[in-house]
């Protein structure tokens, strides 16, 4: 009777450790496999959205290849760079002038370097009107001179400045870089020492 119940107690105590082991096997493999999930998650695996993440950000105007240029399926200079890379104005010599005079103002250009000659125009771009002036070519960008002063809009009233978007376009397509150009007025202060004392000199 006694080797019968030490018998039974053995074979209790051998379910009940495998009970244990199996337990802990459990535990342990499913913090594993939470891990294991938390790993993936942040690792994008198994999301579509994990090639967006890495991919390399471009901008409209900076150093984005020319497929994403604006207007690149349209325009007849959507193959003006060499580098495959978009337009960008660098720099635009004066960036601003007095309205009442016409000036002539160099564009620096990166990557136009293949642009035709006599086949784009500056276009001066304000709220209520939109002037078009011929460009030409030059080894680093283009040239052009401003529009009239007489098609230039005034100087809102207590303003002594107006800012038009000035774009390089095509003869016969849309604009391929564009930046800001400012128009100043002298008259519109109250004297000439505080025009020349301005930031519009």
């Amino acid at each position: 009777m006694e080797r019968k119940s030490e018998g039974i107690y053995t074979k209790m105590a051998q379910q009940k450790n495998s009970t244990r082991a199996l337990y802990r096997w459990s535990y342990t493999s499913m913090w594993r496999l939470a891990f294991l999930l938390v790993l993936a998650a942040s690792l994008g695996v198994g999301s579509s959205d994990a090639q967006d993440v890495v991919q390399p950000a471009t901008s409209e105007e900076g150093t984005g290849q020319r497929n994403d240029c604006r207007g690149a399926t349209k325009d007849p200079l959507s193959s003006i760079t060499s580098s495959g890379h978009c337009p960008k104005i660098t720099a635009v010599t004066p960036h601003h002038i007095q309205r009442t005079t016409v000036h002539r103002i160099d564009l620096v250009i990166e990557n136009l370097d293949q642009i035709p000659e006599n086949n784009v125009t500056c276009v001066f771009s304000f709220a209520d009107a939109t002037l078009i002036t011929e460009a030409q070519k030059k080894p680093n960008g283009v040239s052009c001179v401003t529009p009239r002063n007489d098609f230039i809009p005034a100087v809102p009233a207590g303003e002594h400045n107006i800012t038009a978007q000035l774009s390089v376009r095509p003869t016969n397509g849309s604009d391929i870089v564009s930046t800001s150009f400012v128009f100043f007025d002298c008259n519109s202060f109250t004297s000439c020492t505080q025009c020349v004392s301005s930031e519009f000199p």
